[in-house]
């Protein structure tokens, strides 16, 4: 039994040193190159994509959507769960899709992203992925629940009389005698 304590004893010093020693290596190579201490490097060089914003459902899961740098309607949807590990399907940790619009218009510049559920959903059991992009006013609705990504899309230019011109604006969302109302907050050209 002394052996056996000794042993793990010996392990445990053993892996702290190696630990260490790696930490220190990576304050010397802080290079992302460095395999040693940076792994599971995502690279998202097939297509040239414009970042857009996040967005944290109340699970706890992450997603980031990209758009392709051009007039056309790739969407690259990056996302964890809320244990850190991919959020999509087969382990993944990205899906990509192709917008179908139903006008000529389906770019998306900057954007806001959140979560949203429907107006009687107070608890949000199921949530819906929101981006409302600037400029040319193209709101988009993602239900991520099933394999196959459900989406709606929305051009108006002319949003209450009005084109949403800011680059920053805000989604504020209320509950109020048991309904979800949110509220768009902008600034118009």
């Amino acid at each position: 039994m002394g052996f056996n304590m000794n042993f793990r004893f010996i392990l445990l010093i053993l892996f702290i040193n190696i630990k260490l020693f790696l930490s220190a290596s990576c304050k010397k190579n802080d290079k992302i190159s460095n395999k040693e201490c940076f792994n599971d490097i995502l690279i998202f060089n097939k297509t040239t994509y414009r970042a857009g914003h996040s967005a944290q459902n109340k699970k706890g899961d992450f997603i980031l959507q990209f758009s392709k740098d051009s007039e056309e309607g790739n969407r690259l949807f990056y996302g964890l769960n809320k244990y850190g590990r991919n959020y999509f399907s087969n382990e993944s940790p990205t899906k990509e899709i192709i917008l179908t619009g139903k006008s000529n218009i389906i770019a998306r510049y900057e954007s806001m992203n959140a979560f949203i559920a429907l107006k009687n959903d107070t608890n949000k059991n199921k949530e819906y992925f929101l981006s409302i992009s600037t400029y040319s006013c193209f709101i988009e609705i993602y239900d991520f629940t099933k394999e196959i990504i459900e989406f709606d899309t929305i051009y108006n230019s002319n949003y209450l009389g009005n084109q949403i011109f800011s680059f920053k604006f805000e989604l504020l969302e209320i509950i109020y005698e048991n309904m979800v109302t949110y509220y768009l907050i902008f600034c118009h050209s």
